[in-house]
């Protein structure tokens, strides 16, 4: 976190934050089961979960006046990437049958997890960029009003690499963006007490 005060009245603020995740799922997965034996029929499988995500915040802050009514105005932009990746292996020319009324384990021991076919290999890349504005303006003591506008757009590109189901890689890409308006009201009848009713 950063922030400097230019003067009493007008401030910038900036945050980065940073977080990843791993994770690792190894065992078998149930596919068919015959409920006449209560033979269950599983096959070796593992999942990779690699996630990062990257986000920056900055806004500037101002407060002044126009004549009697006061103004503090908000003015910011967000930035935000995360980047995705799952690696899922099968083996399903290894299934391991089990007795769920008389099991016996171990059928699946000698299985290299590490090394089992790719049944999914997925990347995403979402950028995200949020843009906005908004004025809290003290009508008098006890009326504020509070009137913004944001913008944000954001664009994922998904990658599915070469599976065992999918002998090409494939890439897709989408955009969208909107634009969100912002109005409230907030009304002070008394020091202890706030009533408040907004829109988005």
């Amino acid at each position: 976190r950063l922030e400097h005060r230019f003067s009493d009245n007008w401030r910038l603020r900036n945050a980065f934050r940073y977080t990843e995740r791993n994770n690792l799922n190894v065992g078998t997965v149930p596919f068919d089961f015959d409920e006449t034996t209560g033979l269950q029929t599983r096959f070796p499988g593992r999942q990779d979960i690699d996630t990062q995500n990257y986000s920056l915040q900055t806004n500037l802050v101002g407060k002044f006046a126009t004549g009697p009514v006061g103004h503090t105005l908000l003015f910011g932009v967000d930035l935000n990437r995360t980047d995705d990746q799952e690696v899922t292996g099968l083996d399903f020319s290894n299934p391991g049958i089990i007795d769920i009324f008389n099991p016996v384990y171990g059928a699946l021991d000698d299985t290299d997890f590490d090394d089992l076919p790719l049944a999914r290999n997925n990347e995403s890349q979402t950028d995200r960029l949020g843009i906005y504005l908004q004025d809290q303006i003290d009508l008098t003591d006890d009326l504020i009003l509070v009137a913004g506008l944001r913008y944000d757009t954001v664009e994922r590109t998904n990658t599915n690499g070469i599976t065992v189901f999918d002998a090409v890689e494939t890439e897709t890409t989408q955009n969208d963006d909107a634009v969100t308006p912002r109005i409230g009201i907030v009304y002070q009848p008394a020091a202890n007490l706030s009533l408040y009713g907004s829109y988005s």
